[in-house]
């Protein structure tokens, strides 16, 4: 499902990320964490930076809609993805910004899906 975010990821680059593995549990991610000495990690900011490849400080409106598309939602159209930007543009300044996108992922519950 990573390929969602970018054509050039491949099952061997996933298992390479995981261990070798071809399983990627919410228990194995607390531990790889854990394990990790990197300072300042921030999650939602490092997940944001998949849905602004360019850097623009929004995500990739385009990007949203092949995420979609790909993650088996199927096509959405202009309309669509205007309520979709609506529902987690927190500012309303028509954008999705690492803020809104924080506020959003700290609001609802997610089952990490296993790889």
């Amino acid at each position: 499902r990573l390929a969602a975010f970018s054509d050039d990821i491949t099952v061997k680059d996933v298992r390479q990320m995981f261990g070798g593995k071809n399983e990627f549990s919410v228990n194995d991610l607390k531990t790889l964490l854990l394990q990790n000495e990197v300072e300042n990690f921030d999650p939602f900011e490092e997940s944001f930076h998949l849905l602004d490849p360019k850097g623009t400080g929004f995500a990739d409106k385009e990007l949203l809609r092949k995420v979609f598309y790909t993650l088996g939602f199927g096509s959405i159209n202009d309309e669509e993805l205007d309520i979709l930007i609506a529902v987690a543009d927190a500012d309303n300044d028509g954008n999705i910004s690492l803020d809104d996108f924080r506020q959003l992922a700290q609001k609802i519950s997610v089952t990490a899906p296993t790889i």
